[in-house]
């Protein structure tokens, strides 16, 4: 709900200012006034906003919950590597692995309402 807000702001900000050249890179988080990728400053602003208004939290958090969301809700490893911009999906595994962990954990759980223990006839 958040991202699509600032979408839709970003894309009435391009038609006001009849500006196609506005957020050309397509970021999710850029500056107001001229569409640019934000910098360094801009995120130690943001998280220190996060930390104040929320009591913690940065964009390096809100990044690591996109990429756990995603995996959760099923996307492979490998697409969510590829998003998040890491050289290989061994980076991306060793720090998610263990959302593939909960997912074994939900698929014993399914096979075993489909399978209930004592209950297979051979």
């Amino acid at each position: 709900m958040l991202f699509q807000r600032e979408w839709l702001r970003q894309r009435t900000v391009r038609q006001s200012i009849g500006n196609r050249r506005y957020n050309k890179g397509d970021y999710v988080c850029c500056r107001l006034e001229s569409g640019k990728q934000i910098c360094a400053p801009d995120f130690r602003f943001f998280n220190a906003w996060c930390k104040k208004q929320l009591g913690g939290g940065s964009t390096h958090s809100l990044r690591h919950t996109h990429a756990t969301m995603l995996l959760e809700a099923g996307e492979t490893m490998d697409a969510v590597s590829k998003r998040l911009g890491h050289s290989s999906i061994a980076i991306t595994a060793k720090y998610y692995s263990h959302v593939t962990e909960k997912g074994k954990l939900k698929m014993r759980a399914t096979l075993d309402n489909l399978f209930p223990p004592g209950n297979i006839r051979g």
